[in-house]
């Protein structure tokens, strides 16, 4: 396996034993896996140090870098599991154009360029678990297509610690019989936070930690980043969007995503980060099983600045809004569901209560 970008090497964590909260937390996660269509499309790791030589199953783990970039592992991912199971390499490729257009617009150029030295925040809807891979493939695409020299570095996937746990045989790699979705896959397209989000199952999980906050780590990682000129991926709803009542509806997003979304934007002419709003439709699973490559549509909206919580919604119902107009043909109409009040928080970036409303 090729050795991640980073200051530590990934034998630190090799064999360094578990914690009881890290047993108690994935095994929480695996069961919550079973016999659902998460736990009928992948299989999940097991609990064995030797097999984990980055910690990612340790919870005080929080950011891993992306290995050093593989053009062989690269082309094999994009071929072999990309074209073939998740998006048609004509739609992927209208897709890898659109980013190329919008990274070279002036207001991102202008942000990332050397004077300012900006933070991008990709922020999309979340229909299925393909979009994200998606996104990335294509943003290392482009990096490719302008011959940068390590197409991964600096890009960065914000994920649910519960992906850490997908195996799928396919992934499996030349150097192992593992096929890790996040070993194997995600990180050698981007490096990844990873969180525990504002969710049922993120909720369990801060009850079997118990007292502190389990996203520390999480938040102290993402301001290193931030100051370094970071490009963040992230389902800004941090779960997959629900069919209710007739519609596809993107879960409100969290306090805690709110926060570092706006954080960095509070004092006006030294906004750090940039968000480039996304609309991805790349659902290649039917009723839990692959179904294979669609032809995916997307649409990517005005950068901006986001300062507080009603610019988040406002882009969020423009998410919904373009979503409607360049949806697939024949698939639900899309919804946000936006925050009515919002109640305790436990935790930046971590878990909290809100009472919602759909438009």
């Amino acid at each position: 396996m090729t050795t991640p970008d980073a200051n530590r090497s990934p034998e630190s964590w090799s064999g360094k034993p578990y914690t009881p909260s890290d047993f108690r937390v994935y095994s929480q996660l695996r069961q919550e896996m079973e016999g659902t269509s998460h736990g009928s499309l992948f299989g999940t790791r097991e609990f064995d140090e030797s097999h984990d030589p980055l910690g990612l199953l340790h919870l005080e783990n929080a950011f891993v870098p992306s290995y050093h970039f593989d053009a062989e592992r690269f082309e094999y991912l994009k071929q072999g599991i990309i074209f073939n199971l998740l998006i048609t390499e004509p739609s992927f490729d209208v897709l890898v154009d659109s980013m190329d257009e919008a990274l070279k617009s002036d207001a991102v150029a202008e942000h990332t360029g050397p004077d300012n030295n900006g933070s991008i925040l990709w922020a999309s809807n979340h229909i299925s678990y393909a979009d994200i891979a998606a996104l990335l493939t294509a943003r290392t695409e482009v990096n490719i297509r302008h011959k940068v020299e390590n197409p991964t570095n600096r890009v960065v996937a914000i994920i649910s610690r519960i992906i850490t746990l997908f195996e799928l045989s396919l992934l499996a790699s030349r150097d192992t019989d593992e096929g890790f979705v996040v070993d194997n896959g995600l990180l050698h397209l981007a490096g990844i936070l990873q969180t525990v989000p504002a969710s049922a199952s993120g909720s369990r999980v801060r009850q079997i930690v118990g007292s502190g906050d389990i996203n520390e780590n999480v938040r102290k990682e993402y301001s290193r980043l931030l100051n370094i000129g970071t490009e963040f991926f992230v389902a800004t709803s941090g779960e997959q969007d629900k069919k209710e009542d007739g519609m596809l509806v993107m879960g409100t997003v969290s306090k805690g995503t709110v926060d570092f979304a706006t954080e960095p934007n509070q004092v006006d002419g030294a906004e750090r980060l940039l968000a480039i709003p996304v609309f991805i439709d790349c659902n290649p699973f039917t009723r839990g099983e692959f179904s294979g490559a669609v032809a995916a549509t997307h649409k990517i909206l005005e950068p901006r600045f986001l300062h507080d919580e009603a610019q988040v919604t406002s882009m969020m119902l423009d998410i919904a809004y373009e979503g409607n107009v360049h949806k697939r043909s024949g698939t639900l109409p899309i919804a946000y569901r936006r925050p009515q009040r919002m109640s305790h928080v436990l935790g930046r970036f971590g878990v909290g209560g809100t009472a919602f409303y759909k438009d």
